[in-house]
């Protein structure tokens, strides 16, 4: 029988490397979600919640519509 070990092949461990950038990609997010939401219920204005998140203040608004369509 042959065998081939998964782990030793190119494109597993390219795909390994791009799915861990992604999950430490969507814990910033959601980080950043978690900034937003606390400064929002603290009346910080927009342009300083989007400087703690380091976000546009574009992004921080859509993010405080969703939570304000979540209530």
């Amino acid at each position: 029988p042959i065998t081939y070990d998964i782990k030793t092949d190119f494109l597993y461990k390219k795909g390994k490397a791009e799915g861990k950038a992604e999950g430490i990609e969507e814990g910033m997010e959601r980080k950043s979600r978690i900034v937003v939401a606390r400064g929002y219920e603290k009346g910080l204005s927009l342009e300083e919640i989007a400087e703690l998140a380091d976000m546009p203040v574009e992004w921080v608004i859509a993010v405080i519509r969703e939570i304000e369509t979540e209530k």
